[in-house]
């Protein structure tokens, strides 16, 4: 913007309204000072710049003074919430409601429907998710929502105590209350059950209404369960807790003559800081140099990482490090690294990330757990309690020696 307002400034200079005429000189001569031989004009970027200065001048030494009330503590939480490129890139808008900053209709549309306040906070998606028949998942829609005209009779059954769950039972309380605590504070498994049970109370309250037939309550148990367990055998998705699926994965050494780096970032909301940790181990498995770095401002949690990642790039860079396997437990990023644009905030930080892996002629980029990032992770966590930026060679800090021990002696 500058430039171009520079370019016609020089033009009016030269030829005047008419536009016609020669332009002998441009506007970094014009601009230059009178006994540099110039006419002493401003420049535009370096003015703004200058006078953004004495702003900030303002601030720091009139801290009562006018323009200091009006930058509120929020809005200084907002901008320093707002990641920097290092590179040099238009300004450009942002979608906010879309996780890649583009537009979409579906995200607007969404956006619409919070603020008209019909949307509930209720717990929906998590229903709508579970492995059971969709005509359940119908049903119990409908006895949430208050379709069913005996929806607060399907407490009075005797079945609960068949299954053997804590959970207690209140009368006092209305049935979608009921619902809800229960969808908040149990598994995925124990909800499908649950949501199964009900739909077989249903069934049992039709059996007997209209053809008077009673269902004992162990029959009901036994079909509910019966009938979810062949569907969802049927479906494919006869899944095993979620504690059996997290199995721990070790921190495994680099190949011979390569550097493992591994990433992580801490963010603690209220703090108006975050802590960003990386680490350098050899083929060995030994502690070569680690960076923690205190950063004001709080960003997303995807954001942090990233920054974490952009840090770690920019030393290596500058030490001339190459044939890299650098290590975060964000899957996202690691995803936004290897595919295609990306318009957010957190795309601005993984294009510098991408741009710094065109430095080195050898880097690979890939997602581990968390139990295989400790040391990392330990290394962000004590960033977040310093000040600065600190880098340990050799000999790693104690925040982190218990984790660096811990894969060392489980290394594989």
């Amino acid at each position: 913007m500058c430039v171009e307002l520079e370019r016609i400034m020089n033009g009016f200079w030269w030829t005047g309204s008419s536009g016609k005429g020669i332009r002998w000189k441009d506007w970094n001569n014009l601009s230059t000072p009178k006994k540099g031989g110039g006419l002493g004009f401003k420049r535009l970027r370096e003015f703004n710049l200058a006078m953004l200065g004495k702003q900030s001048w303002r601030i720091f030494t009139k801290p009562h003074c006018l323009v200091v009330k009006v930058l509120k503590a929020r809005d200084r939480e907002l901008i320093l919430g707002i990641p920097v490129s290092q590179r040099h890139v238009p300004d450009k808008l942002v979608w906010r409601w879309e996780e890649n900053g583009s537009y979409s209709v579906k995200s607007s549309y969404k956006f619409l429907m919070q603020s008209s306040g019909n949307v509930s906070s209720y717990g929906w998606t998590r229903m709508w998710n579970l492995p059971i028949p969709p005509k359940v998942k119908f049903f119990f829609w409908q006895a949430c929502i208050g379709c069913l005209p005996t929806a607060d009779t399907l407490m009075t059954k005797r079945v609960w105590g068949l299954m053997n769950w804590s959970f207690q039972l209140d009368a006092s309380i209305s049935f979608e209350m009921w619902v809800e605590r229960l969808l908040n504070n149990h598994n995925e498994e124990r909800c499908s059950k649950f949501i199964m049970l009900i739909w077989g109370l249903w069934n049992a309250r039709n059996t007997i209404l209209w053809q008077q037939v009673y269902t004992p309550p162990q029959s009901i148990v036994a079909g509910a369960l019966t009938f979810l367990e062949g569907w969802q055998q049927a479906q494919g998705t006869n899944r095993k807790s979620q504690n059996q699926l997290q199995t721990t994965v070790r921190w495994v050494k680099p190949d011979e003559g390569r550097v493992k780096i591994n990433t992580d970032a801490a963010v603690k909301t209220g703090s108006g800081s975050m802590g960003l940790g990386w680490i350098a181990r050899s083929s060995e498995g030994e502690f070569i140099v680690g960076g923690a770095i205190n950063r004001t401002g709080v960003f997303l949690p995807r954001e942090a990482e990233a920054l974490a990642v952009r840090e770690a790039l920019s030393w290596l860079k500058e030490a001339g490090w190459d044939h890299i396997d650098l290590e975060t437990d964000s899957l996202q990023l690691i995803k936004s690294i290897q595919s295609g644009e990306d318009e957010s905030s957190f795309g601005v930080i993984v294009g510098d990330i991408r741009e710094l892996s065109t430095s080195f002629n050898d880097i690979t980029f890939a997602h581990v757990r968390r139990s295989a990032n400790r040391a990392a992770h330990d290394m962000a966590k004590a960033a977040d309690s310093m000040s600065g930026c600190h880098i340990w060679f050799s000999f790693p800090p104690d925040c982190i020696s218990a984790s660096l021990n811990h894969d060392y002696i489980n290394t594989s």
